[in-house]
């Protein structure tokens, strides 16, 4: 278990309030103390009396931190010196995995987890391209097989597409023939007027 103290202002109360409530509802014990401001005063002198002794206290730290680092150094150094032989005796560390094959696991995990054929792009895509790859995948969605001839039906049977022309309708020649009597119906308008 921990222990926290935290020395606030009036303005900081409404924040204090809110860590409390919440420190609360996750079972810790809060206590709340207030004093009066000539106290906090008194102990705010007897910290800055102190002060320039928390300073020597935390230089003396770093140096000793220094230090503690040259020292590792510097045996690290000797035992380079003195085992030499041994050092360049032993056989070089190697990976188990070269790059390469790093890659390749890589690229195996992607298309086992996202399905083959599926590479991720690391471009941004467009809000067209976007949504173009949405209605693809939309029309796609539900066609899981395509029509066989045993599904299509017989050919020269009445209503399959085999005995359509190009218009849908039966015994009709395709484009040809309506575009021709299009034509016609404009030409004899044409020539009422």
């Amino acid at each position: 278990m921990g222990r926290s103290c935290t020395i606030t202002a009036e303005p900081d109360w409404k924040v204090v309030r809110k860590v409390v409530k919440t420190a609360r509802d996750q079972g810790a014990r809060v206590k709340s103390r207030q004093y009066p401001l000539s106290e906090a005063q008194e102990w705010m002198k007897k910290l800055q009396d102190i002060d320039n002794d928390i300073n020597d206290v935390l230089e003396e730290e770093k140096r000793l931190k220094t230090l503690s680092i040259a020292e590792r150094d510097l045996k690290r150094a000797e035992n380079l010196i003195v085992h030499e032989d041994e050092i360049k005796s032993r056989p070089r560390r190697t990976w188990f995995e070269s790059e390469k094959d790093k890659h390749m696991a890589r690229a195996k995990g992607a298309a086992e987890l996202n399905g083959p054929g599926v590479q991720k792009s690391k471009k941004k895509l467009s809000g067209k391209d976007r949504k173009k790859l949405e209605l693809r995948d939309t029309r796609t969605e539900g066609q899981l097989w395509k029509k066989g001839k045993e599904d299509r039906g017989k050919p020269g049977e009445r209503g399959t597409a085999t005995s359509r022309g190009k218009s849908g309708k039966p015994g009709s020649k395709g484009k040809g023939g309506r575009e021709h009597s299009n034509k016609a119906r404009k030409a004899a308008k044409g020539s009422k007027r």
